[in-house]
């Protein structure tokens, strides 16, 4: 939850507003979980940082376009909002669950505002907020391969493939590892262009959307996810993207409960061509281990021209340092973080490199954690 309102910034000399010296600031008030940024558009950076924490009130100023937030030892004027009133009631709710979450006692996500510098493996790299966030999602999950750190704004992430996962944790522990439970589907029933697509998809416990949509991931690397604007179960390289080979229309919880007839894209025709053969079912675990013995898993399927639209981005495996030695990992291995300007490609760079490029072992391990 966030809300940006452009507006100015009132600064008097002595501490008061309303003064012959006044300084006025034009901007941008951010507010995320725990503050309020003033940014300085020109520098991109905050001026002001206000913990909602330590704020005391919120008021509306002297005329229709000013707020006034106070804090225990300063006040802030903020003025020429085009929508005081809509900006103080998205801050005060802000402001509310804030205090609501710390009474609570629950934790409250990073502020993107509050990373001065990111640094993975001894390298910076240049993140946006978003990725802050994926990225602080990713290293909880794949804990046993990365270390994240953050101290006084700035984060560092390394990894450490020698400590145990929690699967070989609880397996010291209890003698006996528990697995986070999965569904299994089978895609079926296509044998023409988009033929390679079909065959058994894992569910990604870790990847289900805030709705609870699950997302099942195929040997081949693509995935089988939920497009919610468009009501759209989509076969495709990237998880929320709004393309890809295969589609259906359905508001349906499990692809594999879906009664329409499934759409598979053309390249040569450049359209989506309907194929009422095309169906998607549920498999149990055992019968997945035979699909996933039997199956072979393809090369990147079809002609450059046939993919060119979807192609998989995932980083390239070959030339792989040795496992844990990440002194001597060519640079290329964050080729993904600077094309892509993501956190989150370089920490999939990261965990690559922990595991041999092997797609059914990794299959395993993300199972087994």
């Amino acid at each position: 939850m966030e809300h940006v309102c452009k507006c100015s910034l009132k600064v008097s000399a002595s501490g008061y507003f309303g003064g012959t010296k006044d300084t006025v600031y034009d901007g941008i008030l951010y507010a995320s979980t725990n503050y309020l940024s003033f940014i300085d558009p020109n520098r991109r950076k905050p001026q002001y940082k206000i913990q909602f924490g330590s704020v005391n009130a919120i008021r509306p100023g002297m005329d229709q376009s000013s707020l006034q937030i106070e804090t225990s030892d300063q006040k802030y004027h903020f003025i020429n909002f085009l929508d005081r009133d809509d900006a103080m009631g998205r801050f005060m709710e802000m402001w509310t669950n804030h205090q609501q979450n710390v009474a609570d006692g629950q934790s409250s996500f990073l502020d993107p505002l509050a990373v001065a510098t990111v640094s993975v493996g001894g390298q910076a790299v240049k993140v946006s907020g978003k990725d802050v966030n994926n990225a602080l999602a990713f290293g909880k999950r794949h804990a046993h391969k990365v270390d994240l750190q953050v101290k006084d704004g700035n984060v560092a992430i390394g990894f450490n493939p020698n400590k145990k996962r929690p699967s070989e944790q609880r397996k010291s522990n209890s003698g006996k590892a528990s697995e986070p439970p999965r569904r299994y589907v089978r895609m079926a029933g296509h044998s023409g262009l988009q033929g390679s697509r079909m065959g058994l998809y894992i569910e990604q416990p870790e990847l289900v959307d805030d709705d609870g949509y699950p997302v099942y991931k195929h040997q081949g690397g693509w995935f089988l996810y939920y497009y919610k604007p468009n009501k759209f179960w989509f076969v495709g390289s990237r998880v929320g993207k709004r393309s890809g080979w295969l589609y259906v229309q359905s508001d349906e919880k499990c692809p594999d409960r879906v009664k329409g007839s499934w759409r598979y894209w053309d390249d040569s025709e450049k359209k989506w061509l309907m194929d009422r053969n095309v169906y998607c079912e549920h498999v149990t675990q055992a019968e997945s281990s035979r699909l996933s013995k039997e199956a072979s898993v393809p090369q990147t399927p079809g002609s450059e021209e046939e993919d060119k639209k979807h192609k998989d981005t995932r980083p390239a495996r070959r030339n792989q340092p040795r496992k844990g030695d990440l002194q001597r990992a060519p640079k290329s291995i964050f080729v993904g973080s600077q094309l892509e300007n993501t956190w989150f490609s370089a920490l999939y760079d990261l965990y690559l490199l922990c595991d041999p490029p092997n797609m059914n072992q990794l299959e395993t391990e993300l199972a087994a954690s």
